[in-house]
């Protein structure tokens, strides 16, 4: 052997377990291997497929049950409809509720409503104890919602629950009873209501603010505790105003008055 043996190409080469270096051929096939079975995902058991197949189709059964309240073993038998029955109004009948307006007689033929229920001219109201009479407008206060008609027919004390005894208290009794809780309110559904007049008691008109208790039905009589009617009450744009007995019916002749 000469000394140029070392690098002599026919030296067959050494076998894989003699050397400590691999060729990229020798592991390609171990590499892909590896991978597969690393990418792969964990193999399910028999068994486990078997419970889940279960539970799956034991939950789309109660599932059915609830959307199906008669089982999958009821028949689709016809439900009788409930009878159609026809209320027809017998002949003459009224609507349910009375459709005149409530009003209250003051005095001299002098009656007093909501507002919202007046109209120019004549117009037919219904009174205390029921009865229904013709009245004309005079005047409507804009500014508390009420209006004032004029009736033959009214009766003083008409329509005031309870009350057909009048006071006519000057203005300074009227403030003292109110400033004192001694007021309530009647109103067009009798209920009684307590009441005490607002802070604010300068007034032009004879309208003096009113704190009450509840909201009123309509107009409301102002008592006092002995039964007395001293006034009247109307809600308006969220405020509710009382006006003395005298006061009020000075507005509606003074309103009567400039009528032409």
């Amino acid at each position: 052997m000469g000394a140029d043996d070392e690098f002599d190409d026919d030296i067959a080469p050494l076998p894989a377990y003699e050397r400590d270096w691999r060729h990229p051929a020798e592991v390609h096939h171990e590499a892909r291997l590896r991978h597969s079975v690393e990418a792969a995902p964990p193999p399910i058991g028999r068994r486990f497929a078997m419970v889940v197949g279960m539970v799956s189709l034991a939950v789309s059964f109660s599932l059915l049950l609830v959307t199906v309240p008669k089982g999958l073993s009821s028949t689709s038998a016809e439900v009788p409809s409930p009878p159609t029955t026809v209320q027809v109004p017998a002949k003459g009948a009224g609507p349910a509720e009375n459709p005149y307006p409530r009003a209250f007689a003051v005095d001299g033929g002098v009656l007093v409503m909501d507002a919202r229920h007046a109209r120019d001219g004549r117009q037919t109201v219904m009174v205390g104890d029921g009865r229904r009479i013709s009245a004309t407008h005079i005047v409507t206060f804009s500014e508390h919602c009420m209006a004032a008609l004029s009736s033959e027919a009214a009766q003083p004390g008409e329509g005031a629950p309870d009350s057909t005894r009048w006071s006519d208290l000057d203005s300074d009794e009227f403030a003292y009873l109110g400033s004192e809780g001694m007021l309530h309110v009647v109103d067009g559904s009798a209920r009684r209501i307590p009441a005490r007049l607002g802070l604010s008691m300068d007034t032009t008109d004879g309208w003096l603010p009113l704190d009450t208790d509840g909201l009123l039905d309509g107009v409301g009589v102002i008592e006092t505790a002995d039964g007395e009617t001293v006034g009247y009450a109307m809600r308006c744009a969220h405020e509710t105003w009382a006006i003395r007995y005298a006061d009020l019916v000075q507005l509606v002749s003074d309103a009567r008055g400039a009528r032409p």
